[in-house]
């Protein structure tokens, strides 16, 4: 670690520096305040600094926040870092409209479509899908986490399964069509959507069984080939009636993690446990994050006043890990301070934008922040922690993982890049 005035490398400029100095941090919450009476003695100090310590560990998520999520995840997925990794969900339906079947209607089949818009896993794998009723609502205006438990809730008959693989666009499962003539049954069902949903409470998703390492299908659920498609007859005709998913809809995805199924040889090492090893880990849906620490950030609070020019963190992904090509990393990722209630927040440079911000893996190898805003108001004490936690973006919805390196890795370590103008007088 070099603190200030051990610089790696420091020049001197004109004073013309300290206007580009003052309009780079100008965008930022609460710039460094310089007097109106301030009048340098000397040329103005600029210096650069890679050599910031920085500590990172490995921690597993409780759960992430999965109701009505854009795109929902299915599936399950043998890895071999970090163990295996199940996702289901629950959704209820809507009545488009009135629904008007007709004299002495009856179901001749019930059939659950799913689109799948991205596939993740084992290329040459299957998995076996089970469709169960929910006998409890979930409700589209309450929140729901990813470890819900809806075990409970659940019909134990099994309406309906099939065997899909990575190629499936569209999933198709037959369900029993004495459920299509409950939904035919209830006149007031048929007419009234708050009556229906109360009704028919939806429909739970999940897998019995992988060959193979797995998968995970990442589904459109409001798409319009996403639908409950009931196929009925009366005494005069024979039909068909959808029953929709849309934005209004209320639906919950579920997570669950093991890692001690890992592989012994490329398992997490250190997890939990606050112990910095070469290599850290961070995964979808709800599964493991990195926590990053500046032990020693304070050491630059005595040179405050500091013009913070630019202070970017740069994490480099692992060239040892040798899954990538089965299991490919996350392309998008988020960082986040915590506040005294234990919630993980966005950081301000965020609200910058991403060309801004960072977050996107470059050429392959590396992803940067952008975190100017967030160093600056903590050397100020606008913010008492500096600590960051660094995700998989779209927690919900993305099933990839990613190894990155750390600072005591033997190359290519994560660092800080740190321009800044010492306007001391």
């Amino acid at each position: 670690m070099i603190g200030p005035g051990k610089n790696t490398m420091k020049w001197y400029a004109p004073l013309y520096i300290l206007v580009s100095s003052v309009f780079l941090i100008s965008c930022q919450d609460r710039p460094t305040e310089i007097d109106i009476d301030f009048k340098p003695t000397g040329k103005l100090k600029v210096g650069f600094t890679d050599t910031i310590t920085v500590n990172a560990y490995t921690y597993t998520l409780d759960s992430v926040r999965s109701d009505e999520p854009e795109l929902i995840l299915l599936g399950m997925l043998q890895d071999p870092v970090v163990g295996t990794s199940k996702a289901s969900f629950l959704t209820q339906f809507r009545l488009p409209d009135k629904f008007f079947p007709g004299e002495d209607p009856q179901a001749d089949s019930l059939i659950l479509y799913l689109e799948k818009v991205y596939s993740y896993g084992d290329s040459n794998a299957t998995m076996n899908l089970e469709v169960r009723e929910s006998f409890k609502r979930i409700y589209y205006d309450s929140t729901y986490y990813s470890n819900l438990n809806v075990t409970d809730s659940l019909g134990t008959t099994i309406l309906g399964s099939t065997q899909v693989s990575i190629t499936d666009t569209i999933i198709e499962i037959r369900l029993d069509p004495e459920l299509g003539n409950k939904l035919l049954a209830d006149t007031m069902a048929l007419v009234d959507q708050a009556y229906f949903l109360n009704y028919f409470k939806g429909l739970h998703v999940s897998v019995e069984s992988i060959t193979g390492q797995g998968i995970h299908l990442t589904l459109n659920l409001i798409s319009t080939l996403s639908r409950l498609n009931l196929f009925y007859h009366n005494t005069t005709d024979t039909l068909d009636f959808n029953y929709i998913i849309n934005t209004s809809t209320a639906r919950v995805g579920f997570f669950e993690h093991d890692y001690s199924t890992a592989d012994p040889a490329l398992a997490i090492n250190h997890l939990d446990d606050h112990v910095q090893d070469s290599v850290v880990y961070v995964q979808g849906m709800g599964g493991v994050y990195t926590k990053i620490e500046f032990p020693f950030l304070d050491n630059w609070i005595d040179s405050m006043p500091l013009a913070m020019n630019h202070f970017e963190m740069v994490f480099p992904l692992s060239e040892d890990d040798p899954t990538t090509e089965a299991y490919p990393y996350a392309s998008s990722y988020g960082l986040y301070t915590m506040d005294e209630f234990g919630t993980f927040q966005r950081i301000y440079d965020s609200y910058y934008g991403q060309s801004y911000f960072g977050g996107i893996v470059e050429n392959d190898s590396i992803v940067t922040f952008s975190i100017t805003t967030h160093i600056q108001n903590y050397l100020e004490r606008e913010i008492d922690n500096a600590d960051l936690y660094f995700f998989v973006s779209n927690q919900n919805r993305t099933p990839n993982r990613s190894i990155f390196t750390t600072r005591i890795h033997q190359n290519n370590q994560m660092r800080v890049r740190f321009t800044y103008t010492n306007i001391r007088e």
